[in-house]
C-alpha cells in the first residue's frame, strides 16, 4: 500500500512514452494532441482509457480511419493509426483540395507539384455530390476507376445529376450520378469495341458513337443556330421600312 501510494504521488505514477506509427499526412504532435491525453493524467488512467483516447482521435481528425491504442510496460503507449487514402482532387474553385475515401473534401489545398502523376480530378463545388460520388465509385472495380481523369456536372434537362466522365484516353463517359454503381462497370465491355475517341452515353441505355460525329453535329447546330439570328436580324429593317412607308 506505501508503494502504490508513493506511486501516486511522486510523478512516476504520470510518466508516458507516447509513440505514434502509421502517420503519413498527420504528424505525431497534432495526433497525441487529437487524443485528449493529459501529461498529468496517470499511466493506470491513460490505460484504462485508451479506447476512448482512440475516439477523440478519430473524431478530431478527418484524416483518420482507425487508431488502436496499446500498452507496454512500463510505460509506453503504441498509437496505431491508420489514414484515410486519397482518392480523387476536388478542383471546381481554382484551388486542388484532396478527397479522401470516405468522401470527404479535406480543407487543405495542395500545390500542383505535389499532385501525382495521374490522379482523378474533380469540377464538383457540391460537397455532398462529391461524397455521393465517392461511395458510387467505390463498387466500381479499379481498373475503370483509375482511368477517370476528370469528373464534371453536365445536367440534362431529363437528369441534373447527369456526369461525363474523361477518361484517360479520350473516351467521355455521361451517367447520372446514381447510377453510376450499376452502369459504370459495364464500360469494361464497352471499351474493347472503340475504335476511336468516343462518347458512351449511359444516361438512358447505354450506347456509343464517335465524339468527332457529335462535335461535327454541334458545330452544324450552332451554325444554324446563327445563321437564323443572323436572317431576322437582316429582315427587321426592312420590316421597318414597309411599315414607315405605308
Amino acid at each position: 500500500m506505501i508503494l502504490l501510494s508513493l506511486y501516486f504521488i511522486t510523478p512516476l505514477g504520470s510518466l508516458k512514452n507516447l509513440v505514434v506509427t502509421g502517420n503519413e499526412r498527420v504528424t505525431q504532435d497534432e495526433i497525441i494532441k487529437a487524443t485528449q491525453i493529459d501529461s498529468r493524467d496517470y499511466t493506470l488512467t491513460t490505460f484504462l482509457n485508451r479506447n476512448q483516447y482512440a475516439n477523440n482521435l478519430k473524431k478530431a481528425n478527418s484524416w483518420i480511419e482507425k487508431a488502436e491504442i496499446s500498452y507496454q510496460f512500463p510505460i509506453t503507449f503504441k498509437i496505431q493509426v491508420t489514414e484515410f487514402k486519397i482518392l480523387a482532387y476536388e478542383a471546381s474553385t481554382g484551388n486542388i483540395y484532396p478527397v479522401i475515401s470516405n468522401g470527404t473534401v479535406i480543407n487543405q489545398p495542395v500545390k500542383k507539384e505535389a499532385l501525382p502523376e495521374n490522379y482523378m480530378r474533380l469540377n464538383l463545388s457540391d460537397k455532398a455530390k462529391v461524397k455521393k460520388l465517392m461511395q458510387e465509385l467505390s463498387d466500381v472495380p479499379d481498373s475503370i476507376k483509375n482511368e477517370i481523369q476528370t469528373v464534371d456536372l453536365t445536367p440534362s434537362k431529363a437528369t441534373k445529376d447527369l456526369l461525363t466522365l474523361t477518361m484517360r484516353d479520350d473516351h467521355k463517359i455521361i451517367v447520372p450520378l446514381s447510377d453510376i454503381h450499376k452502369k459504370l462497370p459495364y464500360y469494361s465491355r464497352v471499351h474493347p469495341l472503340l475504335t476511336e475517341p468516343s462518347i458512351v452515353d449511359m444516361e438512358a441505355g447505354i450506347f456509343s458513337y464517335s465524339a468527332s460525329l457529335a462535335q461535327k453535329e454541334e458545330q452544324e447546330k450552332n451554325e444554324s443556330s446563327e445563321e437564323t439570328e443572323q436572317s431576322e436580324t437582316e429582315a427587321a429593317p426592312s420590316d421597318v421600312t414597309d411599315e414607315t412607308n405605308n
